[in-house]
């Protein structure tokens, strides 16, 4: 209370100074003092006595030292001369700008997964085939037989093919991820998708039995048994009255609604780990002025850290430092921020695990979609003479652990029982 009562007192004598050299000087003449042009009316011209000089001199200086702070105040508190205003309007647009870029690139990169995920049976056939093709260290050749798969400097004909496969590791390297605060350039980009591509390969996406005029399904062609798909309406495409009547008569069969019910679950918690890689990435693409949102983040956390801002407070007017006090409190955030960043790469880990416990799921759906694929290939006529077709076998899959399983991944609580295939 005491504070605040000489501080009221201190700010109320300096207004009072200033109002009164105000009418006492003039308004012009005051406003070239605000202005820097001008001078405090204090003057010792006349004294003669030496004491009465000493102490006037003193009072004088101490008069326009008490003056210049006050009109110090005034100026702050009247036109808001604190340099970090700006900067910090500045820096949360930014921010803003950032974040909304981001999200809209996060939300295409989700949609564009389910939607390769619903592509058909050849789906992650193709993801694998476009990794398969890239360069990386298990493609070095080399003469050098201690080399146990690393990269050494080999004869002439095989340097420019190891070099490229060299930097392949970059795919398989979660710095390449992680590492940058942006990524300055279309090789880091490059880098960055790349190894997200061979996580999301680890746990490729289900096989799905998408309906059609001429469509694939996952089993052994019976008239080319080198092709690992059979292809439905090949030589007479279905109608769409023909394609409606298959779907009608799948949807009665138990198997093939829990198949269903199992692909689109895999689908739906796969979106979840591939939705938090892409978050990974997209904050690191550069948004505004090449930054990406992550390093404006961590500047607009950090920016009030340096030298320059700490020598800026030290000789601050007490308006802009209370100001300022509020405007501090933000940079809590700078600690928040740091543990954001390293929770960030729990969660890529949590993704990896979540991938690898996936596969479980593509296993037995891969059984089903095998049985629910012979069955859609035998109810095109043009197939129901052949062999695969007139031999009767019989399929149960328990899916009731699985199910729990995925429950456990995403949080759900589903019924085992509604989605058990029958016999």
């Amino acid at each position: 209370m005491k504070t605040l009562i000489k501080t009221y007192l201190k700010n109320s004598f300096s207004f009072f100074l200033i109002a009164t050299c105000t009418f006492g000087i003039g308004s012009t003449a005051f406003a070239a003092t605000i202005n820097g042009s001008g001078n405090i009316p204090v003057s010792v011209t006349g004294i003669s006595d030496p004491v009465a000089q000493a102490l006037a001199n003193t009072f004088e200086s101490s008069l326009i030292n008490f003056y210049n702070q006050a009109l110090e105040q005034y100026r702050d508190l009247m036109l808001e001369t604190d340099n970090q205003i700006p900067a910090t309007i500045e820096a949360n647009d930014n921010q803003k700008t950032a974040n909304e870029a981001m999200a809209k690139a996060i939300a295409s990169d989700s949609d564009k997964a389910i939607q390769v995920a619903f592509g058909g049976v050849q789906a992650k056939d193709n993801a694998s085939n476009t990794l398969f093709d890239l360069p990386a260290g298990d493609d070095v050749v080399t003469d050098n037989a201690k080399s146990s798969g690393l990269f050494f400097s080999s004869n002439d004909s095989f340097k420019d093919d190891n070099e490229e496969a060299a930097a392949g590791n970059a795919f398989f390297n979660n710095e390449s991820l992680l590492g940058p605060e942006t990524y300055s350039d279309k090789t880091d980009k490059q880098n960055a998708l790349g190894y997200m591509a061979q996580l999301a390969n680890f746990a490729p996406p289900p096989t799905v039995i998408r309906l059609g005029a001429t469509f694939q399904v996952p089993i052994i062609d019976p008239k080319n048994p080198e092709n690992k798909y059979a292809t439905v309406g090949d030589k007479n495409p279905l109608s769409t009255s023909d394609i409606k009547n298959m779907q009608e008569t799948l949807d009665q069969d138990p198997t093939y609604r829990s198949y269903k019910n199992l692909y689109r679950g895999l689908i739906a918690a796969r979106s979840i780990y591939i939705n938090n890689l892409s978050r990974s990435y997209q904050a690191r693409v550069p948004q505004v002025d090449n930054k990406s949102a992550k390093q404006i983040r961590d500047e607009r956390a950090n920016r009030r850290l340096g030298q320059d801002y700490y020598k800026e407070m030290s000789t601050a007017s007490p308006a802009t430092v209370q100001r300022e006090t509020l405007f501090v409190l933000a940079d809590i955030n700078s600690q928040l921020n740091a543990i954001r960043n390293q929770n960030e790469r729990i969660i890529i880990m949590n993704s990896i695990s979540g991938i690898n416990q996936l596969t479980l799921g593509g296993t037995i759906l891969n059984a089903q979609a095998q049985h629910i694929g012979k069955k859609v290939y035998c109810m095109d006529p043009e197939h129901k003479d052949d062999k695969v077709c007139t031999i009767s076998t019989s399929m149960q899959i328990d899916s009731s652990g699985l199910q729990k399983q995925l429950g456990d991944l995403t949080g759900s609580n589903i019924d085992p029982s509604s989605i058990q295939d029958s016999k």
